[in-house]
C-alpha cells in the first residue's frame, strides 16, 4: 500500500501511553559530603559521571535532584544528566511543621532563582543554614503547591518510613492528609512488595 508521507509518519508514532523510568529523589554530591554519607568519590565531577552512567545503565530517562532545603546544589549534576539526554526536574526535599518530608519538583526549565524563590516562600532564606522545618503544615503546603504562583509538584516522600506522612501523622490527622484532594502523589521507600501492610 502506498500511503501519503504524513500518514506514514503518523503510523510511526507510539500507539498508546509512553512510560518513562524515573528516579525522582536523587541526591547531589554536596548533600553526600555534607551529610557524611559513605562514597568512593572524592570530587563532584567523578560523582556526577558515575551517577549519569548508572542512570543510563538502568534506562532511567527522567530524574529529579532533591537536596534537603536547597535547590542550587544539584546544578552540575543536572547539566551532566542533560548532556546525556536525561530529562531533569530541579527540586528540593523539605520538612513541614509537623516533621513530614515532601519533595518539591519544579518544571525542567525552571531557573535556580525561581526554585530559590519558592523555598524562600517556605521560610528557607539561607541555603547554607536552612531551618529544620518550613513555615507550612501539610495542608498549607499542598494548598500552596496547587496555586498558580508555584510552578511545582508536591510529592509526599517515603510515606511509610521515618518522617513519612503515614508515620508522622495518626488518626484523623492522617486520614485528612491522605484523603486530601490536593495530595496527588506519594512515594514509598523501596519496592512495592516490601511496603508494610500496617503502620
Amino acid at each position: 500500500m502506498n500511503l501519503p508521507g504524513p500518514i506514514m509518519e503518523a503510523l510511526k508514532l507510539p500507539r498508546g501511553a509512553r512510560f518513562y523510568r524515573c528516579a525522582l529523589q536523587v541526591n547531589p554530591f554536596e548533600y553526600v559530603k555534607r551529610e557524611k554519607k559513605p562514597t568512593p568519590f572524592s570530587d563532584e565531577a567523578a560523582y556526577n559521571a558515575a551517577m549519569v552512567r548508572a542512570f543510563l545503565e538502568n534506562n532511567i530517562e527522567v530524574i529529579a535532584i532533591t537536596d534537603h532545603s536547597r535547590c542550587q546544589t544539584g546544578e552540575s549534576l543536572a547539566e551532566a544528566a542533560r548532556q546525556a539526554r536525561i530529562i531533569v526536574f530541579p527540586g528540593a526535599e523539605i520538612e513541614t511543621k509537623e516533621g513530614i518530608h515532601f519533595l518539591l519538583l519544579f518544571e525542567p526549565n525552571s531557573s535556580k532563582e525561581q526554585c530559590a524563590g519558592i523555598l524562600g516562600d517556605c521560610g528557607i532564606h539561607d541555603p547554607a543554614n536552612p531551618p529544620k522545618a518550613i513555615k507550612y503544615d501539610v495542608h498549607e503546603l499542598l494548598e500552596e503547591c496547587e496555586s498558580p504562583k508555584w510552578p511545582c509538584v508536591c510529592i509526599a516522600a517515603h510515606v511509610a518510613s521515618e518522617k513519612g506522612l503515614l508515620r508522622v501523622l495518626d488518626n484523623q490527622a492522617r486520614v485528612a492528609a491522605w484523603e486530601s484532594p490536593r495530595l496527588l502523589v506519594c512515594s514509598i521507600p523501596g519496592p512495592i512488595d516490601e511496603a508494610p501492610e500496617k503502620l
